[in-house]
């Protein structure tokens, strides 16, 4: 794949910006709530680095791993990311999550996205951006295999976690 990573720092002599890849996509999916400066700083970051066309933010309607805990509703969270990526370019606020009932499995939106690039006679090519902290936890993800099949994965480090460990994927 060449280039910068987001799951390294830059060196001096490397652009900020790599040149875009025409019809790439970036899935950004969290919970957002509420959605930050670090979600935006990280939805800029891995659009610039990985040279993606679009980065899609995408609020989980149904997040499996804080069933039981309290999230404003969908509609509300949805709002503030169209709030705080006002003006971005190349960043795109998705309700995909929220229009389908269920919990939100981060495979079962990539599959649809790659169904529609399909479906409209393009290759999909999507990366799923994650903190160090989510990609940890990536193992224990439903279908991890088929999302590893379907998107290149970005990992950025996190303060107070350890660098991402890949070896689980080469097992």
């Amino acid at each position: 794949m060449g280039g910068p990573t987001l799951g390294r720092a830059l060196t001096p002599g490397e652009a900020r910006t790599t040149r875009v890849r025409p019809g790439s996509i970036g899935i950004l999916g969290g919970t957002f709530d509420p959605f930050h400066l670090g979600h935006l700083g990280l939805a800029r970051a891995a659009r610039d680095i990985l040279g993606l066309e679009r980065v899609l933010v995408v609020p989980a309607a149904e997040p499996p791993h804080k069933r039981g805990r309290p999230i404003s509703p969908g509609d509300v969270r949805l709002a503030l990311v169209e709030a705080g990526i006002a003006g971005e370019p190349r960043i795109e606020a998705s309700g995909i999550e929220l229009d389908r009932p269920g919990p939100s499995y981060t495979v079962d939106t990539i599959a649809a996205l790659a169904d529609a690039e399909r479906d409209a006679g393009r290759t999909p090519d999507i990366t799923v951006i994650l903190s160090a902290e989510s990609f940890a936890g990536l193992p224990s993800w439903h279908e991890p295999e088929r999302l590893l099949d379907l998107a290149r994965i970005a990992v950025a480090p996190r303060a107070g976690h350890p660098p991402p460990d890949p070896a689980w994927i080469a097992a």
